[in-house]
């Protein structure tokens, strides 16, 4: 069986955050355990679109998983699908 947690983590300086990963994975045997760690630096929406346009088709939606709607280009919470050119 395999667990799986994240979390964020900011030192308290600057922009950057991390992103802590913890991966388990159990047997009868035995249990193995990765941690990972990724430093992530926050962009807007914006920015994150004009980086992902060279490659990806990109596609905004809302944060919503009760309906698949477009981005309102106001909120804070998107879901992003790309489809690669």
């Amino acid at each position: 069986m395999f667990t799986f947690h994240s979390g964020w983590h900011y030192s308290g300086q600057g922009e950057k955050q991390s992103l802590r990963l913890s991966i388990e994975k159990s047997n009868t045997d035995a249990t193995q355990v990765w941690n990972d760690e990724h430093p992530m630096v926050a962009v807007s929406f914006v920015e994150l679109t004009a980086l992902l346009a060279p490659y990806f088709e990109v596609h905004v939606f809302e944060h919503n998983y009760q309906t698949i709607t477009p981005w309102d280009n106001v909120s804070g919470n998107a879901i992003f699908v790309c489809v690669k050119r």
